[in-house]
């Protein structure tokens, strides 16, 4: 324990990514931090909020070794690259990429809404990954409560099920021509809503807070409070996925812990490639920013749907951090040229370092 102290007193004040070991030399858990020596540290402070997992985690740490990056945005990605690479035993977010589920409208006369962990060339829609199942869960269990699509099969009965009498399903198991296209009409409304389109579920939910709160029905209210918070979350999530696995592409710039400037190349979610400015360097060549650019512009573009679902994962962390962050970019559109791109990101670089030696 004396060399893992040691160890951790050592530790810099950098962003990075820590790997803790147990005794045979496993690494256990991976994690990512804007300053290494004090996350690592808040793990063995004595501390009451610890979970029975983390106490657990904890005395099983014999040793760690940490990798130090330039930024937090690639502290976010190398982190999830190492938790797929070797699976930590502790680390219960990321460790299966290919456990995320999916929500899926299948593709049937009737369709119906559930949760997959596998997207089939089967011309059903699917949406997400999401990282979180009991979301998925949640969604998909409002659904069936808010919209009157079938839980059952679809044979043709003489009488309609239970579900029918209670309002919750158009009984499309009657065959009726007519239910068809009501039918139709639903699941077009639950697409508009998986896709972020439509939010008419949101206000109608409210209200029908508003009312169940109005009769004191605190209960009730709570409960649709719930799936307001669950709906937004969902949509607030596909956004990020929808602009992630999207073509656009953009140039962003972020400070180093060492007040250098590093330049990415992001297109679909996905760095492409990376670029170290120095704060020193008084001379910015636009040279060197158009052979950073040129080949990374023209670089022909991969077709989306069949990106590898780890590359899935990374293109919403990228996503997630631009959206959390708020960070300033640079957008490549249908218009932009070598030289707008070249001149823009130049006269950026120009204003953000003379502004950091005004600063000093």
């Amino acid at each position: 324990m004396d060399n893992l102290n040691k160890k951790i007193n050592n530790l810099p004040e950098l962003p990075g990514v820590y790997f803790f070991k147990d005794k045979f030399d496993n690494i256990i858990y991976i994690g990512k931090s804007k300053v290494l020596k004090k996350r690592v540290k808040q793990y063995f402070y004595k501390s009451k909020n610890h979970s029975p997992k983390i106490e657990k985690l904890i005395f099983n740490i014999y040793d760690l070794e940490y990798r130090v990056t330039d930024t937090e945005l690639e502290a976010l990605v190398l982190e999830s690259r190492m938790i797929k690479k070797y699976k930590p035993k502790y680390n219960s977010l990321l460790k299966n990429f290919k456990g995320y589920p999916y929500i899926k409208i299948t593709n049937q006369e009737y369709p119906i809404v559930q949760m997959v962990y596998k997207i089939s060339d089967d011309g059903g829609m699917y949406f997400g990954p999401y990282s979180k199942k009991r979301l998925v869960y949640s969604v998909i269990k409002d659904i069936e409560d808010l919209f009157s699509i079938r839980k059952c099969g679809i044979r043709i009965k003489r009488e309609p099920c239970l579900y029918y009498h209670m309002g919750k399903c158009v009984a499309p198991c009657m065959g009726y021509d007519y239910i068809k296209k009501e039918y139709d009409s639903i699941i077009d409304e639950i697409t508009k809503i998986l896709q972020g389109k439509d939010t008419k579920i949101l206000e109608e939910l409210k209200h029908k807070m508003k009312n169940e709160a109005k009769i004191f029905n605190f209960e009730k209210a709570e409960k649709y409070k719930n799936k307001i918070k669950t709906f937004k979350t969902l949509i607030y999530k596909q956004k990020i996925i929808s602009k992630a696995l999207s073509e656009e592409e953009i140039i962003i710039i972020e400070k180093t812990i060492h007040k250098h400037r590093k330049v990415y190349y992001i297109r679909g979610g996905r760095i492409l490639d990376k670029l170290l400015i120095n704060k020193e360097n008084r001379n910015i060549d636009k040279n060197m920013i158009r052979s950073f650019i040129n080949p990374l512009y023209t670089k022909e573009k991969k077709n989306i749907s069949i990106l590898p679902q780890e590359e899935i994962d990374e293109a919403q962390i990228i996503q997630s951090w631009v959206i959390r962050n708020n960070v300033d970019y640079i957008e490549i559109t249908d218009k932009s040229t070598i030289d707008m791109l070249v001149d823009k990101l130049y006269d950026k670089l120009i204003i953000l370092i003379e502004g950091d030696r005004d600063s000093v």
